[in-house]
């Protein structure tokens, strides 16, 4: 079992297991689910995708489904990301509107071997935990610009 199962695993277990929704995916660990046999109180876990470039269509739809999972009222919200990043603006829109969630606790999960670079960084870090998967990657979130010399940060 990974260490991503292993503390995935817990948080579940620590909340009374779990039922997942938004578009009824489980979070890719491995075979491991200890979930799976949830006890009558189990935890109501929704899992958000954030893959992909970091757009306006991007914060429209977290802002959608992160109304939708709230509408749901679940015990806690994760955030599988998977991203190099994208605008600034809506990396800021995006980090505004997790952050702006006061319950359920929200949690940046990037998986193994994926991602969180730039924009993906600063959205990861709006959310209240941050587990990584073995091998993920949480990058600088500066902004830069293309210039005649190359990419320049922005300042």
């Amino acid at each position: 079992m990974t260490r991503v199962a292993c503390v995935l695993g817990l948080l579940a277990l620590t909340l009374g297991a779990g039922d997942m929704c938004v578009g009824a995916q489980q979070p890719d660990i491995g075979s491991a689910r200890p979930w799976a046999e949830a006890p009558p109180s189990a935890a109501h876990v929704v899992i958000i995708d954030l893959e992909g470039t970091v757009t306006f269509g991007l914060a429209a739809a977290i802002k959608r489904q992160t109304n939708e999972a709230l509408s749901l009222k679940p015990d806690l919200i994760i955030y599988r990301i998977d991203t190099y990043g994208g605008t600034a603006d809506s990396a800021l829109e995006i980090a505004g509107v997790i952050g702006g969630v006061d319950e359920p606790t929200t949690v940046a999960y990037i998986p193994e071997n994926k991602k969180a670079i730039s924009a993906g960084a600063l959205i990861a870090m709006s959310c209240r935990q941050l587990v990584m998967g073995d091998g993920s990657k949480i990058g600088d979130c500066q902004p830069i610009v293309p210039t005649a010399e190359g990419i320049t940060p922005a300042g």
